[in-house]
């Protein structure tokens, strides 16, 4: 069936406009996590489509592990379309990359299909393992490295009840509580690495921005450790709908969408400097398919 960009964007809208509950937000950011080449909006719209979905490639990607697509399973994505474009700096003179080339921008988007591994055939092909042991470790200990990136020291001592986690800038840490169990106290550094990462100097917001900001630390934490397999529980998601309303009450969906696209950005450039560290372990949603040996899992094509 062909579907124009414009009516993509409108289902998108209306999907968005629809999240009333923490678990439809959670839902979202564990399609994330899962397809972590795509951003929010593509990742919204495959969970649309098919919300049991377990790896999403292009037919060059499948084809290049030897397997065909079914084309009645296509799943419609929204593709940018890139071109170059003449942007001028403050003296308007024209601005170039590095490479002394036009910059290229994005004019636009186009409709694109991706498939998941369920609607392809060929051979059988492996799936990352789930979480082994020394996972949330090595986790925590990246957590531990970025924050020492932005300057702060990482402590672990007894805090007060209603106070799980907190940064003091001021004394250069990041204090976690050790009334938690380590996946908590993973959860909660990766709240304040968020707040590092999306908010460095914007203390003192207004109440529905605070909100806001702890939504997308959240988010940042749950991608993160939806990532490895890792569970997190919050409360604040209830709130996404409530927050945008009150910054945008016009379009609270594009306030979700920026929250949601904040903290994949956010979470993708964490993993992406600290990969190195931890073995990619996603979180399998839906069915998987048995391995098979000397296979490797399918490249998820371009960022989208």
């Amino acid at each position: 069936m062909n579907v124009s960009a414009e009516v993509l964007h409108t289902v998108l809208t209306q999907e968005i406009r629809k999240v009333n509950s923490g678990v439809g937000w959670a839902r979202w950011l564990d399609a994330a996590a899962l397809f972590p080449t795509y951003g929010f909006g593509n990742a919204v719209l495959i969970n649309l489509q098919m919300p049991h979905a377990n790896f999403i490639a292009g037919a060059p990607a499948w084809a290049r592990l030897g397997r065909q697509v079914v084309k009645s399973g296509a799943i419609k994505i929204l593709a940018p379309v890139r071109a170059e474009v003449l942007f001028e700096d403050e003296a308007g003179e024209p601005t170039m990359d590095p490479q002394g080339s036009i910059r290229q921008g994005i004019i636009g988007f186009k409709v694109a299909n991706v498939w998941d591994v369920a609607h392809t055939v060929g051979p059988r092909i492996s799936l990352p393992a789930m979480v082994s042991q020394g996972t949330t470790v090595k986790l925590w200990d990246a957590l531990v490295g970025d924050s020492r990136a932005h300057g702060l020291t990482v402590d672990v001592r007894w805090t007060a009840p209603e106070m799980d986690s907190y940064t003091d800038h001021g004394a250069g840490r990041i204090v976690v509580s050790n009334r938690l169990d380590l996946v908590a106290k993973v959860a909660r550094l990766a709240h304040e690495v968020g707040h590092l990462r999306m908010h460095p100097g914007q203390q003192g917001k207004a109440e529905a921005c605070y909100g806001i900001e702890e939504v997308e630390a959240d988010s940042f934490a749950h991608i993160a450790l939806a990532r490895f397999g890792l569970p997190m529980e919050t409360s604040s998601f209830d709130r996404v709908l409530l927050l945008a309303d009150a910054v945008q009450p016009r379009s609270p969906e594009s306030v979700i969408k920026a929250i949601g696209t904040r903290a994949v950005v956010a979470s993708r450039r964490f993993l992406e400097a600290t990969g190195h560290q931890i073995s990619p372990m996603p979180k399998t949603i839906g069915k998987r398919l048995e391995p098979e040996a000397g296979t490797q899992a399918p490249y998820l094509g371009p960022e989208l």
